[in-house]
């Protein structure tokens, strides 16, 4: 899909209506998620951010499945990245938004071989960091957070000594998802910006 171009944004334009066929923002809020309609990086990191948040892992793996590429393609496709990320969560027992609040990860030296071994693939991983400690997994949560749902989902500081890198989520970036995803949800009827009971419902997708 073409994307609008940020110099001379018009809500009217073809390019802008096409993409609003899947972001379905009212005409008069248009303005104020330009760089949905002008980025097409950000355009696609929403939307696997909100499968992230809402789709099962078996939704995914029938998407997954439905693609008609060869086998090996599969393997850094967004739905196998998708998928990689929800398993390496579980098996860190945590969820999306408190990964990086855990200050230990109860792993197993099989499985952070195995999860390593898993993530050089998927993500073409060149680093020569592993999972051996719990501050290179956190690195690499960073990673595939900034790649996937990008990179103003996460803000960080340095603390302690050694000045080690924190990472936290940014619930601005996260209230700002939400939004966007309401529109959806209510097709532009009846929606309360204000109202934060209704958030991300998998039966959108």
């Amino acid at each position: 899909m073409k994307k609008a171009k940020d110099d001379n944004f018009d809500v009217n334009s073809k390019v802008v209506k096409d993409a609003n066929k899947y972001l379905k923002v009212p005409k008069d809020k248009i303005i104020e998620y330009k760089e949905y309609f002008t980025d097409g990086i950000l355009f696609k990191q929403h939307f696997n951010l909100c499968d992230m948040m809402n789709k099962e892992k078996d939704e995914i793996k029938i998407k997954l499945q439905d693609n008609n590429d060869f086998n090996t393609k599969k393997t850094s496709t967004r739905e196998m990245k998708l998928l990689y990320t929800k398993k390496l969560l579980r098996l860190l027992n945590c969820d999306m938004y408190n990964v990086f609040e855990s200050r230990t990860y109860d792993l197993t030296e099989d499985q952070r071989k195995e999860l390593f071994d898993e993530f050089e693939v998927v993500f073409r991983n060149r680093n020569t960091r592993t999972f051996s400690n719990n501050v290179n997994i956190k690195y690499y949560l960073s990673v595939i957070y900034r790649q996937l749902f990008n990179k103003n989902i996460l803000q960080s500081t340095r603390k302690g000594a050694k000045k080690t890198k924190t990472y936290y989520i940014n619930n601005d970036f996260i209230d700002r998802t939400n939004k966007l995803l309401k529109y959806r949800q209510f097709d532009c009827d009846g929606f309360d910006e204000n109202d934060d009971n209704t958030i991300l419902d998998k039966r959108l997708f």
